[in-house]
């Protein structure tokens, strides 16, 4: 099992899009909320993530989020290095002003991938990237299968558990205890009778 908590978490809409426009800049380096759980299973692994991005449209704040379930991929499992591939779905919503035509929430669909680094068996810092997809609109309906978010974020992963990161476990040194040399015994000389 693991616990993963992303303190950098740029993030944009795809440009040229309805509710996006032509000027999407992403906030970089903004401390947000996402925060992620999940289990591993040798090279498959189970997540559900819970974010929040900030980022601007023609100067104006806005922000997407969302709750989304996803199925990893660990395709190497040894070493510092850790990455994966990831896939899955979850409801995304959106808000630019305070305007009904400014809201948006969708069911959206979801492809990422990114890269651990192992500082130990229970501590990993990493990069993950998310580009998502919305399926339909939950409020009017309308196609908005051209609006799509994207998401970049710096990860501190805590694993806890028996065997719940990649790494394995070291076997621990059995120390065997110290014998000391048995030392001969010593067997008395009779004495030579003189007569």
């Amino acid at each position: 099992m693991y616990l993963r908590l992303a303190f950098a978490v740029p993030g944009a809409c795809v440009e040229g899009s309805d509710f996006c426009g032509d000027d999407a800049s992403s906030t970089f380096a903004a401390i947000a909320p996402d925060i992620a759980f999940g289990g591993r299973f040798g090279l498959l692994g189970v997540e559900g993530r819970g974010f929040l991005n900030p980022f601007e449209i023609d100067g104006q704040e806005a922000s997407f989020g969302g709750l989304v379930g996803s199925l990893k991929l660990f395709p190497v499992s040894k070493g510092q290095f850790d990455p994966y591939l990831a896939a899955g779905v979850g409801v995304l919503g959106a808000s630019k002003g305070d305007r009904e035509s400014d809201q948006l929430s969708s069911l959206a669909t979801h492809l990422g991938g990114g890269v651990d680094m192992f500082l130990n068996r229970n501590f990993a810092l990493g990069v993950g990237f998310d580009r998502y997809f919305l399926l339909a609109s939950e409020s009017d309906g309308d196609d908005i299968s051209d609006e799509g978010f994207w998401t970049a974020r710096l990860n501190l992963t805590i694993y806890f558990g028996p065997a719940s990161s990649g790494q394995k476990a070291r076997p621990k040194k059995v120390r065997k205890p110290k014998t000391e040399p048995r030392k001969p015994k010593r067997v008395p000389r009779k004495k030579k009778e003189l007569f």
